[in-house]
C-alpha cells in the first residue's frame, strides 16, 4: 500500500500543470510513469535506456479507451523527463474499420476537450493549456489496412526536447 502511494504521489501532484494520460500527469521520471501504467494493467514490453543524455522510451501493451491490444510508447525529453505518450491501436484493421474508430475517438475527444483546433485529412489536433493531443489515421498506398494512433504531448516537458532539437540543428548546420 505504501509503495502504491509513493508511486502515485509524485505523479498526481502536478496534474494541473501537465497534460494527463489515463489520469496520470505526463511528468516525472520514465520509471515512475511506467510503474503507474503497469499499476493500471499495462504490461511492460521493452525499455530503451538513455545514452549520453539522449531521450529514453518504454513500450507497454494493454487496453486503452475500450480497445484491447494497444501499444503505448512513453517518451522522454532528454535523459529522464516524460514528455509524450503515443498509443497505437491494433494494426491490420481494414481501412473502413480504422475510419469508424477514428470517427468514434474523435467524437470522444471532442466531448472531453472541445472541437479540434486543427483538422486535416484523417488528423485532428486538440490543444489544451497543458499540451496537445493528435489523433491520426493512415492507410498505406494500395493496401486495405489502416492504422490509428493517438499522441499526447505535454507542453511544459516538451520544451527541453525543443532545446535539444535546437542544439542538434545548430550542430547539423555547422557540419553541413
Amino acid at each position: 500500500m505504501k509503495i502504491t502511494n509513493a508511486i502515485e504521489a509524485p505523479v498526481a501532484s502536478s496534474s494541473e500543470q501537465h497534460m494527463t494520460f489515463m489520469g496520470l500527469p505526463i511528468d516525472g521520471s520514465l520509471d515512475l510513469f511506467v510503474d503507474a501504467l503497469v499499476g493500471k494493467g499495462f504490461k511492460l514490453a521493452k525499455k530503451t535506456p538513455a545514452a549520453d543524455g539522449s531521450p529514453s522510451s518504454a513500450l507497454l501493451n494493454g487496453s486503452f479507451a475500450g480497445f484491447k491490444d494497444c501499444s503505448v510508447t512513453v517518451k522522454t525529453a532528454g535523459p529522464d523527463l516524460v514528455c509524450q505518450v503515443d498509443v497505437d491501436f491494433p494494426v491490420g484493421d481494414y481501412w473502413a474499420v480504422a475510419v469508424k474508430r477514428y470517427a468514434l475517438l474523435a467524437s470522444f475527444l471532442a466531448s472531453k476537450y472541445g472541437r479540434p483546433e486543427e483538422e486535416l485529412s484523417w488528423v485532428s489536433v486538440f490543444r489544451t493549456k497543458t499540451g496537445k493531443i493528435t489523433l491520426s489515421s493512415s492507410r498505406p498506398r494500395l493496401s486495405m489496412e489502416g492504422s490509428l494512433s493517438l499522441s499526447y504531448i505535454d507542453k511544459a516537458n516538451d520544451a527541453p526536447e525543443k532545446k535539444l532539437t535546437g542544439i542538434l540543428y545548430e550542430q547539423a548546420i555547422k557540419d553541413l
